[in-house]
């Protein structure tokens, strides 16, 4: 009888174990949530300009190349998922040095996404 209550209690402590590392990795790896301060209000607006940013995009056919960037990030609730829109200004082919554009916008601006916003995932690199 002294065994079974033995291996009753070893087995409810391996349960308890297995249940709380899960739990611990589980939150190692969820993504962060974005928390205001008591009073801010949801949506937030995150803005950036940049005249001097660089960009480059390459496929095999063709290399765009760009310098400035705007970028809008929506966050409109409490979570790690946003949404963002960028703007790459001043974008050219790096060989003839033509300007490209998103259809509709000035000559040289990339919009991204074309259309709409696309989702961004807000990921933590402190540890």
């Amino acid at each position: 009888m002294i065994h079974l209550k033995l291996a009753g209690l070893t087995l409810t402590a391996l349960f308890v174990l297995g249940i709380t590392t899960a739990g611990a990795a589980q939150a190692a790896f969820t993504l962060p949530d974005l928390s205001l301060l008591p009073g801010e209000p949801f949506p937030l607006h995150l803005n950036y300009e940049s005249a001097t940013r660089r960009s480059k995009v390459s496929n095999p056919v063709e290399a765009l190349e760009g310098k400035g960037l705007k970028l809008l990030i929506l966050c409109e609730e409490l979570s790690a998922l946003c949404k963002y829109k960028a703007a790459f200004e001043d974008v050219k082919t790096a060989v003839s040095a033509k300007k490209c554009n998103t259809e509709g916008d000035a000559a040289g601006t990339e919009l991204l996404p074309a259309t709409g916003f696309e989702e961004a995932h807000l990921v933590s690199y402190l540890s």
